[in-house]
């Protein structure tokens, strides 16, 4: 038995290591709102229950299936500079350090997405998206083996932003509230 926890609990470090990359008890004490969906596998077996079996919703039952954890950190504010961009630079920074590859790096004057991976040389198994927006930021973790031709699938669910793929293997992150409404 304690064989199956090693990796569990590896996973669950690494999932909290990565929630750890900002400081976000004092982030939202500064927020008008915040959100924090913590899924490991027990809850996203029960998660997937809830969903359909036909078209999106089928897809992101097997992808659920293959998926150790979902981490989501949000936090919303009342208005522009109550969070440090530099905080935001920094956790990219902690993250290639932490040996995870930038596939996806967006930035503006004000707004900045960032999507990393990490394998095991093989298979991606983790995958992180951290967006700041001049008053929104999220910190997306999704740990376990992922195909990311499956991870639309999961978009606009359980608070996963949106990515759409597009020709010549761009990518388009959209933020669920915007397509809820």
């Amino acid at each position: 038995m304690k064989f199956l926890l090693i990796p569990a609990l590896a996973v669950c470090a690494c999932a909290q290591d990565v929630v750890k990359l900002l400081d976000w008890d004092k982030l939202a004490a500064k927020a008008k709102e915040t959100t924090n969906i913590n899924l490991d596998g027990n809850m996203l077996g029960l998660a997937k229950n809830f969903l359909g079996d036909k078209g999106d919703e089928a897809k992101a039952k097997g992808l659920m299936e293959k998926l150790k954890g979902v981490y989501i950190r949000s936090l919303q504010f009342s208005g522009e500079g109550e969070y440090s961009m530099a905080d935001v630079d920094a956790a990219r920074n902690k993250l290639t350090s932490m040996n995870w590859s930038p596939i996806v790096d967006v930035k503006s004057k004000k707004e900045t997405t960032g999507i990393f991976v990490k394998t095991d040389g093989k298979t991606i198994t983790g995958l992180v998206i951290l967006a700041a927006e001049p008053r929104e930021l999220t910190l997306v973790n999704i740990a376990g083996n992922i195909d990311p031709s499956e991870l639309q699938a999961l978009g606009g669910k359980f608070g996963i932003p949106n990515i759409h793929m597009q020709g010549g293997g761009k990518s388009a992150v959209k933020g669920s509230k915007d397509d809820e409404e």
